[in-house]
């Protein structure tokens, strides 16, 4: 080869990279979101400081976020993110693995800006200069953040990894508490401009720990445009819920549902029902789906659910539930439009059947039961899991645009389907191969529109995919050597995670921020993502899980706990708190902030024993001592009167009390996880006769405002 070919080959092979770095760097937001307001100085701003396209007459009156967007130092891209982005085109060409873990370069990062607010609240130098300064620091940070993300991302799209290492470890929270409260005043102004968005969709979003950064403005501009124009559905007189529990929604039990009252765009509204055949049912052993080729206006007909069957999740207060018999208290039919929409859409993606709640579960309860218990079997042999939901079907995905691609992966993210504790174990089930159902009865693939938008959409909208594991597929072991005729490496748990099962404490998270239509169905489906027995007494569910390991982050929720069971007081009752009472428990809880159950990434496990909960934790133990007369909680401002009036609050009746915080499994033990929920810090609080053995006895938001007592590493027992 000679030198001037050597020459153009160098040239061909830089130019691939250069083309590839503005590519990944198209994926990333133009700007960091704002947080002028959060800043020593927030304008006006020197010409120096501004784009020269910004015009000379509007800089002394420009908004706080138009001004922000203006500045030089959100705009430019520094060296340092630069030149990760060249590693990174350059190691998709070659055999190189990339940057490596940024973690340690983001905390670097983050520190500079907490010195950088530090310095400029101390007066020293121009406030404007620090502003542009943190600006800078602010805007590099969260590239580099989403850089980190992405590099996560891309593997989890071919198979989800439970073992997500590092997230917790990125310091934010702890460090800028002032810039954070900052940016939930902005997400929540962003949640306001679309009124038709769910604020308890939008809370499982943003406390999601993938959305560290704070940035999901792309995901609101997209919801926004597809949805801005309608009203609130939360509650009655189109009022938008206030997100501080699942009770403060209405839109799930306070709306009124009838039943097959969706028909499709073709149909006037008119068309006739289809009925079951119950001859046809009964004949049919193991789980039953509708047989396309023999059903008929004569009524549904049946066959056995195969790898030749779609199977559709959808929700009921949209409009498509009922049973398909004639007699039974729920009985109604299934609309021929329905079913000829169903049969159109699986003949279209190779399947011969299909299988629905509505026209294949009938109102008699020893069928019914039946159904119910097969229920995982039906999603995991079927072929094709059809998520159906209303606002996903308004999007049109002609031609399969990237623009497309990212409404449906925002819509998603906050829909309906999204939030209920059935579909999410149908779609925990089907997760190989889930398909989204939109506009005009066309299907797409999830896991292409995922490719697309990794490939060539906004990264940002991805990100929150990242710890979404019951829409990705799942990572399978299973048939990995370490030699030749070695076996498997794949350990019990693997090959739990490899059937669709999840732990104990993955389900409580997933379940904390979604609920079935009936209170009691939440722990029958909790046992059935763990792969446990179908069933709703929670105290034997905890009692098989002896001698298994919990993660201590996902026991800190609001979530109910057993009473009188010894040695479970600790373990969650259900996983979210319920939503239907005779009482005023639910009316006082949906104008209460309820803590949901954090997913426990990187923290230290617990050992469940027949004894109790032994694991360690960051503690901090105090004495109940007498309390003064008329000590409030919430107007301590030490650290001395806040211990008294938690221990007249929560342990009057105990001779000790201790403080927990989640230990990390990895890193400075003496640095607790942050809770993603809250810009505070959310204590576990428990109570003691001995000082030996513990009782749970509740959660408590502590203001960072007021500095903490000293925490200690401690094992302990909970009971």
């Amino acid at each position: 080869m000679t030198i001037a070919r050597s020459e153009r080959l160098l040239t061909l092979y830089v130019r691939k990279i250069f083309d590839r770095a503005a590519e990944i760097l198209r994926q990333l937001p133009v700007t960091s979101p704002t947080i002028l307001g959060a800043l020593p100085y927030q304008g006006p701003f020197d010409d120096e400081y501004l784009l020269p396209t910004t015009p000379h007459a509007r800089r002394s009156d420009m908004i706080a976020e138009t001004l922000w967007d203006s500045l030089l130092a959100v705009n430019h891209v520094d060296t340092i993110v630069l030149r990760l982005v060249l590693c990174i085109a350059q190691a998709q060409f070659s055999r190189q693995y990339g940057p490596p873990p940024l973690v340690r370069l983001l905390n670097a990062t983050i520190y500079l800006l907490r010195l950088s607010l530090d310095l400029a609240s101390e007066g020293r130098g121009h406030p404007q200069r620090w502003s542009v300064v943190c600006a800078f620091l602010w805007t590099s940070w969260q590239r580099i953040l989403m850089l980190h993300l992405r590099s996560g991302v891309g593997p989890q799209l071919h198979g989800f990894n439970y073992n997500i290492r590092g997230l917790n470890s990125i310091r934010a929270q702890d460090l800028v508490l002032e810039i954070f409260e900052y940016r939930s005043k902005m997400q929540h102004a962003d949640l306001k401009a679309t009124p038709y968005l769910c604020a308890w969709a939008y809370r499982n979003l943003i406390e999601d720990r993938a959305c560290i950064s704070s940035d999901v403005r792309h995901i609101a501009q997209h919801l926004h445009a597809c949805f801005g124009d309608r009203k609130a559905v939360c509650n009655a007189g189109h009022v938008q819920c206030n997100g501080l529990s699942s009770v403060s929604c209405g839109r799930f039990e306070n709306t009124t549902v009838v039943n097959q009252s969706m028909h499709t765009q073709r149909c006037s509204g008119k068309c006739p029902r289809l009925f079951w055949s119950r001859e046809s049912f009964v004949a049919v052993s193991g789980p039953k789906a509708i047989d396309i080729a023999a059903t008929s206006t004569s009524g549904l007909r049946y066959c056995q659910v195969t790898t030749k069957t779609l199977a559709i999740s959808h929700i009921w207060s949209h409009g498509q539930g009922g049973r398909p018999d004639k007699e039974g208290p729920e009985g109604t039919g299934f609309n021929m439009c329905l079913h000829q929409r169903y049969s159109g859409v699986a003949v279209s993606l190779g399947c011969s059947s299909y299988w629905m709640d509505t026209p294949c579960i009938p109102s008699e309860k020893g069928l019914r039961r039946e159904c119910i218990a097969n229920i995982q079997e039906i999603f995991t042999t079927s072929k094709i899991t059809l998520v159906c939901d209303r606002d996903l079907m308004s999007i049109d995905i002609t031609g399969s645009s990237v623009d497309a691609c990212e409404k449906l992966l925002a819509t998603l993210l906050v829909c309906d389907w999204n939030m209920r504790a059935w579909t999410l174990l149908e779609s925990m089930r089907g997760r190989s191969s889930l398909y989204l159902l939109c506009a005009d009865d066309r299907t797409i693939k999830l896991y292409d529109v995922l490719q697309t938008v990794y490939q060539k959409g906004s990264i940002d909208i991805l990100v929150p995919y990242l710890t979404r594991s019951y829409l990705l597929p799942p990572d399978d072991i299973t048939d990995i050597e370490l030699f030749e005729g070695g076996g498997s490496v794949a350990t019990e748990e693997d090959l739990q995670l490899a059937e669709g099962f999840i732990s104990v404490g993955e389900a409580a998270v997933l379940l904390s921020h979604r609920h079935a239509t009936r209170d009691e169905d939440d722990v029958l489906i909790w046992n059935l993502l763990i792969g446990d027995t179908p069933s709703q007494d929670a105290t034997e569910m905890w009692r098989r899980q002896i001698g298994k390991k919990i993660s201590t982050g996902a026991l800190v929720s609001s979530a109910p706990r057993l009473q009188d069971v010894a040695g479970f007081r600790w373990a969650p009752s259900r996983p979210t708190l319920p939503r239907r009472s005779t009482t005023n428990t639910a009316t006082d809880i949906a104008h209460e902030k309820t803590f949901l159950a954090y997913d426990g990434g990187d923290a230290k496990d617990g050992e469940i024993t027949a004894d109790g909960l032994r694991a360690k934790w960051l503690t901090c133990r105090f004495t109940t001592a007498d309390v003064p007369d008329g000590l409030q909680l919430e107007k301590n401002t030490s650290a001395d009167e806040k211990l008294a009036a938690i221990a007249k609050r929560y342990t009057s009746d105990f001779a000790h009390g201790i403080l927990l915080q989640v230990c990390p499994a990895r890193g400075p033990g003496n640095v607790p996880l942050p809770y993603q929920g809250s810009n505070n810090h959310v204590l576990v609080v428990c109570g003691s006769h001995d000082g030996l053995a513990w009782d749970w006895r509740g959660v408590y938001e502590w203001e960072r405002t007021c500095p903490l007592p000293p925490f200690v590493i401690e094992e302990i027992l909970l009971v």
